[in-house]
């Protein structure tokens, strides 16, 4: 059997907490997730639940030390970075439905659950970009498929989710449409539904008067804390210049800030590595 091989556990272990916590983690992390995973401490071998514990409860996952380390760390896939905006904000549906087949965002970020373009995943455990991670001898899976054209093209769906324009109806920062369309037997025609789903950023809105407040409100809730002053000085020097916008009424320039800060929030680097 595969899993009484020695090398299952740190195998299984290492590509584990290269998905949840960290992309080089210490011999000593892999071999601590590896003991749980050949005995969970009643005598089971492969203890899946235990061993996620372990993962995420290691001192190496949690105390704050490691986060000046420099081989600390992971990138963000996108699918993640789209999932926590979609679950860390208010978004509004027309039609209560909540749900993307996520077609353009595969195709100009490069992943999509289920939609892997070879059997070996969208990026290999090993990979390595050029450059100082490489020159120190670090792996970043992830960054195998950020790419110059990626990339740009993260930042646009970003502003499009949080685009401070409006439609006919009020609503703002397209985040996604289910295409959906529904039969009308009398005149045996489909109708388009109106799925598109929109950011509600009323519960930022509310705080921006307050910059120092609206920072540390988006800093908890999306970054643990670990915001730098670069990011901040950029979303202060932002309020300033938006505040000066005096021929648009207090509401609209309360919008503008709580929509830029998200954006700026979801392209820093504090957001996009996570720590």
């Amino acid at each position: 059997w595969l899993i009484d091989h020695p090398n299952t556990g740190p195998f299984i272990s290492y590509r584990l907490i290269q998905r949840l916590v960290k992309s080089n983690p210490s011999p000593a992390y892999v071999q601590r997730v590896a003991s749980v995973f050949n005995n969970n401490g009643s005598g089971i071998k492969g203890d899946m639940k235990s061993v996620i514990k372990a993962i995420l409860l290691d001192d190496e996952a949690r105390k704050t030390e490691y986060l000046t380390d420099q081989s600390n760390g992971m990138l963000l896939s996108p699918t993640l970075r789209y999932t926590q905006f979609s679950k860390g904000n208010k978004l509004d549906s027309d039609i209560n439905r909540y749900w993307n087949n996520g077609y353009n965002y595969l195709d100009e970020v490069l992943h999509l659950p289920l939609a892997s373009p070879t059997v070996f995943n969208f990026y290999t455990p090993t990979y390595s970009p050029n450059g100082p991670i490489k020159d120190e001898g670090l792996v970043a899976p992830e960054f195998k498929i950020m790419n110059s054209n990626s990339s740009i093209n993260y930042l646009n769906h970003v502003n499009n989710w949080t685009g401070p324009w409006g439609d006919e109806d009020g609503e703002l920062g397209y985040l996604m449409s289910s295409w959906e369309s529904y039969w009308d037997e009398e005149t045996e025609t489909y109708y388009p539904l109106d799925s598109t789903i929109y950011l509600d950023a009323r519960q930022f809105e509310s705080m921006a008067d307050d910059r120092e407040k609206l920072i540390h409100e988006l800093d908890k809730v999306f970054t643990h804390g670990t915001l730098n002053e670069n990011t901040k000085n950029i979303m202060r020097n932002l309020h300033t210049l938006i505040m000066t916008y005096t021929w648009d009424p207090i509401e609209r320039r309360r919008q503008f800030i709580a929509r830029n800060f998200l954006y700026f929030m979801f392209i820093s680097p504090e957001y996009n590595i996570l720590k």
